[in-house]
């Protein structure tokens, strides 16, 4: 039992933690940090997706449940953590709305499709 209590202990952890690391790590105090050396910025952003994927993962999974109302809303709120972090991070120059719309060119979709 003690076991079963240290992983559960163990997703809570990472369902409420990776969303704030995330976003810490993308504060313009470490952007700025990291650009004078270009190894370290690397190990950053690969550290950065990792704990992300992780983090949204077990968020998703918490989401999926049938889980009390109070977890869900922390997985919720983590998952929107983590996908404003990896925004900043990988998408910085775009703005929000550019994510969600369609190219403006044929409406019709691409040449040959009917």
């Amino acid at each position: 039992m003690e076991s079963l209590a240290l992983l559960i202990m163990a997703l809570v952890a990472i369902v409420l933690f990776t969303g704030p690391v995330s976003l810490l790590l993308t504060s313009q105090l470490f952007w700025n940090f990291t650009l004078k050396n270009s190894a370290v910025w690397m190990i950053r952003r690969v550290f950065l997706a990792v704990i992300s994927f992780i983090g949204m993962s077990v968020q998703i999974i918490f989401v999926l449940n049938q889980l009390p109302l109070a977890p869900k809303l922390f997985a919720i709120l983590g998952l929107g953590l983590n996908i404003i972090a990896l925004k900043k991070e990988f998408l910085r120059k775009r703005a929000w709305s550019s994510l969600f719309k369609m190219n403006p060119g044929d409406q019709n979709g691409p040449p040959g499709q009917s």
